[in-house]
């Protein structure tokens, strides 16, 4: 849909079985988009391009672009009453412009903050969006809407985009917000958009925030639907960039991390990171692919990696996806992932509740930690067999030994 290209420096190139004598059309793939505090102070201050940076040539030559809209655009609607630390996430209506600059054509909003400020602020965003012309998908008026597939044509290549998210903002049967995400649904509705288009991407918003490989869970799930018809899996929510992996003929990335996401100073490790995912798709399959690595600098402009870095990141990337075909190290860095994630709640409400004498409210939040709801089951599984299997000791012994031979 972009008429203008300009050449861009790629990173890493693979192929799928796609026939390399169809006609090809580029996708470009990133990951979540948040104009939040001092980013939105500086879209409203320098405008778009001062954010975009270099990314904006990658956009520009592709055929269409995607990226993961996490929150409303709207300056309606009610702030949720959540306790903290759950934010409250509402982006400028100027950020519409980010978008139209950034040449957004499809945006997913299948994701757990897009009723932080009501059904009306959702509703106001896809007004916005609508008119500006950017198509989206994953949320709604209420839950049929919600799950409805988009499906669009480029360069005769026709792409259905359906998408899930694991939990909150849950469109109701009468009630505005997104699609929940229900095994056998997601599955029924993968294999009747095979029945009507030549690609089949789903937009998975699922994973645990700051967790560096997915669990073996996802693994098993994103290949079910590979499985069941779908060409490629675009994930986010961990907002740090996941594997990403050739199954059969499709492709999973498990977390594109995030784009233009602001997480205040001092953001998690890797969250400033990410990659975008470029893909040829024909009517035949998915075809050539590449990533191109990208961090949210200092003065929040994003920079496409060159050099050195460059080949870090791809060396890390790599390692990231060998390892989902070696269960050993996998295993321990599904470990790794979930132990520093209950070790940092648990400090942090050490720190804002319990040393500050609210017995109750620590109290509470443990037990909200430990409630089996959907997106905590996955953990609580690993956690559990970690301990009875006497993993947790093993682990813990092995990292006292390393550190006390530093």
């Amino acid at each position: 849909m972009h008429k203008e290209k300009q050449q861009v420096k790629i990173s890493k190139v693979s192929d799928l079985q796609g026939d390399q004598n169809d006609t090809a059309a580029t996708l470009v793939a990133c990951g979540d988009i948040g104009l939040y505090g001092r980013l939105e102070k500086k879209l409203l201050r320098e405008g778009p391009s001062s954010i975009l940076g270099a990314t904006i040539d990658v956009f520009k030559n592709a055929d269409f672009v995607f990226g993961n809209l996490e929150g409303p655009v709207s300056d309606s609607g009610q702030r949720h009453n959540l306790p903290p630390p759950y934010p409250a996430l509402r982006m400028n209506p100027k950020s519409i412009n980010f978008l139209k600059e950034g040449g957004f054509d499809i945006v997913s909003l299948a994701n757990n903050h897009m009723l932080d400020y009501s059904g009306e602020a959702l509703l106001d965003t896809i007004e916005r969006l609508d008119g500006a012309g950017i198509l989206h998908f994953g949320a709604g008026e209420n839950r049929s809407d919600a799950c409805v597939e988009e499906i669009i044509n480029v360069k005769d290549v026709k792409i259905g985009f359906i998408g899930f998210h694991e939990g909150g903002a849950v469109a109701k049967p009468d009630r505005p917000g997104a699609c929940l995400f229900n095994k056998k649904n997601a599955i029924n509705a993968i294999r009747e958009l095979r029945k009507r288009v030549d690609i089949v991407v789903v937009s998975f918003h699922f994973g645990f925030d700051y967790f560096t490989c997915p669990s073996p869970y996802h693994i098993r799930l994103c290949r079910r639907f590979i499985d069941e018809g779908a060409d490629l899996i675009l994930g986010h929510h961990p907002h740090v960039p996941q594997a990403v992996e050739k199954y059969k003929n499709g492709l999973i990335a498990y977390s594109l991390g995030n784009f233009a996401f602001y997480l205040g100073n001092g953001p998690p490790k890797k969250a400033d990171e990410g990659f975008i995912l470029k893909v040829n798709v024909t009517r035949s399959g998915i075809g050539k692919y590449e990533i191109i690595p990208y961090e949210l600098d200092k003065d929040l402009a994003l920079k496409l990696l060159e050099g050195s870095e460059l080949k870090e990141k791809i060396r890390e990337y790599q390692e990231l996806s060998d390892a989902l075909k070696d269960y050993r190290i996998l295993k321990q860095q599904w470990y790794e992932s979930l132990r520093n994630f209950y070790l940092g709640y648990l400090m942090y409400y050490v720190k804002f509740d319990l040393l500050k004498g609210n017995l109750i409210s620590f109290i509470t939040r443990i037990i909200r930690l430990l409630n089996p709801v959907q997106t905590n089951r996955i953990k609580l599984k690993s956690l559990i067999y970690f301990i009875f299997t006497g993993y947790f000791i093993k682990m813990e012994i092995k990292r006292i030994k390393s550190k006390l031979s530093l």
